[in-house]
């Protein structure tokens, strides 16, 4: 299993696929054949993505730094385990 998330050209986030930990950001952990909006991320303006197994980490052009998914291995960045 495997998911995408894509930036478009106006800052809006897409993800779609596997999502058992959370890491299409799409506030459930259904997975989604379909390309879904991110909307936690409506007010963001995102610039770049990156995925890994089962989490997404996104920043944004004000260089924040927004992590979902798994946390297991520290993977978001947060200093917790879990």
């Amino acid at each position: 299993p495997a998911h995408t998330v894509v930036v478009t050209d106006n800052g809006n986030v897409w993800s779609w696929g596997d999502n058992k930990a959370g890491q299409l950001g799409i506030g459930t952990l259904a997975s989604t054949p379909t390309p879904t909006l991110v909307r936690a991320l409506d007010e963001q303006e995102v610039t770049h993505v990156a995925c890994g197994d089962e989490h997404t980490i996104v920043v944004t052009i004000a260089n924040e730094v927004y992590g979902f998914g798994s946390g297991v291995h520290d993977q978001l960045g947060v200093g917790t385990l879990g």
